[in-house]
């Protein structure tokens, strides 16, 4: 028997305010908070929190809203959030860049957080530890349009003291000219696009690295459905295969580590139960015991003997992913300053590395020190990561998967919804703040047609 009093919610919810209603809702505060949460903070789509509260409902006294209900909540509270008045600052930290899924148009953001807040509290940031001061739906993005969203951020809410970017070619000159303008505002190229980007540079002219990611790709094919699929290496992307390097280094690691530790012992093990399989009959071949041993090696070596043709270059990849992941983790945690640039030049120098991989550390070191200010102290430190706005994207882009013909829509919203720290006192002001008309309005005032409507217009054709 079910042991809660089904009209009393209050049981299940954790908190001990009296249960509000927004005006005209059927739904509590408390409720609406819930679902919130769930899509916000855990993740889950609008469907899957609708049929999850669905089978809660049948146990505890909870009710379960319509997917397109939730999806509704999430994005009231998103305009709820964006329109909200900013608070004007003389220590912003800008942060832009954007997005786009599919069609032309492409939203652009500016994320904003102090400077002093970075220093109090740390430069590791959290989602929750920006807010979006600038949120706008481009048909054409510029130098003209970013600069012109940096001048109306800063008349909203102040001018910068930092911008950070990845320095695309979309805000590049958008960036220079505004910084022109206004010689007070220290720009800060990105640091995981850096590295990226000189890593790339590097890579691109490497003759090994194009015969490398050759053979990766067959060893994947030849192995993913036999007996060595559990060795197999790690995908590739189909674009910028140097971004795969940590992952290839690692398993190649690996593979040296499988060959000292368990050596053919479970490939023998395999051929025994499993035999394989001969391509001239296209039937599996079982080997005898005295067979086994060597076929294993021979195995093996087939398919992953080309390896050690290249050790001495997966040596120099390594030092380049050692030498990348000290300097993100050392700017990600303590941020950009003239202190950081010494620990990172200090790094590896009992280390024997190759000319290539020093060279790469020295290029790295002489590109960070461009983005210090000549008159900061040695402790003076600024935002170097722009990691989190490229979170932002990718959790909006999960939510707006449910459909891969969208486009930009007014999901855009949701990434308000992601930065917020709403709390639950909080909601029944946020859904009476504006209606479905209202966020309609906005989306064509903002958005206009999108790719979706277009979608269906097109469907629709008789």
């Amino acid at each position: 028997m079910n042991q809660y009093d089904s009209k009393n919610t209050s049981q299940l919810l954790p908190f001990n305010k009296p249960i509000d209603k927004s005006f005209g809702y059927h739904y509590n505060s408390n409720e609406i908070f819930i679902c919130f949460n769930f899509v916000v903070s855990c993740g889950i789509s609008y469907r899957g929190c609708a049929d999850g509260l669905g089978m809660l409902s049948k146990i505890y006294p909870v009710r379960a809203p319509h997917y397109t209900t939730i999806r509704t909540w999430v994005l009231k509270l998103g305009y709820f959030i964006l329109m909200q008045p900013k608070q004007r600052r003389s220590d912003w930290v800008f942060i832009i860049d954007l997005t786009i899924t599919i069609g032309v148009k492409k939203c652009m953001v500016i994320l904003g957080t102090s400077l002093s807040k970075l220093k109090s509290e740390g430069f590791g940031l959290t989602l929750q530890d920006v807010e979006i001061l600038h949120m706008s739906v481009l048909m054409h993005s510029n130098h003209k349009t970013v600069k012109q969203a940096l001048i109306d951020t800063s008349q909203a809410v102040g001018l910068p003291i930092q911008i950070i970017s990845d320095y695309g070619s979309d805000v590049k000159k958008g960036i220079d000219e505004f910084c022109m303008e206004h010689k007070d505002v220290h720009f800060v190229y990105d640091v995981t696009h850096m590295t990226a980007c000189k890593l790339k540079h590097i890579m691109e002219k490497d003759e090994y690295w194009q015969e490398i990611s050759k053979n990766i790709e067959k060893s994947k094919q030849q192995t993913k459905q036999g007996i060595l699929s559990h060795l197999s290496p790690p995908c590739q992307r189909n674009k910028s295969r140097y971004l795969n390097l940590e992952g290839i280094i690692k398993w190649v690691g690996k593979m040296e580590l499988y060959k000292e530790q368990v050596g053919m012992v479970q490939i023998e093990k395999d051929l025994m139960e499993y035999g394989q399989r001969d391509p001239s009959s296209k039937r599996r071949k079982v080997y005898n015991e005295s067979e086994v041993p060597q076929k294993s090696i021979d195995l093996f070596n087939e398919k992953f003997g080309w390896i050690d043709k290249y050790k001495e270059p997966f040596q120099e990849y390594q030092q380049y992913i050692q030498i990348i992941g000290f300097v993100k983790k050392e700017i990600g945690s303590n941020g950009l300053s003239k202190n950081t640039i010494d620990k990172i030049g200090l790094a590896y120098e009992n280390s024997i590395m190759t000319d290539k991989a020093l060279a790469f550390k020295n290029d790295l070191l002489a590109e960070l020190t461009i983005y210090i200010p000549k008159q900061a102290q040695g402790s003076e430190s600024f935002l170097g990561r722009s990691d989190i706005i490229e979170s932002l994207f990718g959790k909006y882009k999960y939510f707006n998967n449910e459909s891969a013909m969208m486009g930009i829509t007014q999901s855009v919203l949701i990434m308000s919804a992601i930065t917020s720290k709403i709390e639950a006192d909080k909601i029944k002001e946020a859904m009476e703040f504006c209606t479905i008309g209202t966020i309609s309005e906005w989306s064509k005032t903002n958005i206009g047609e999108t790719v979706f409507s277009k979608r269906k217009k097109f469907m629709s054709l008789n």
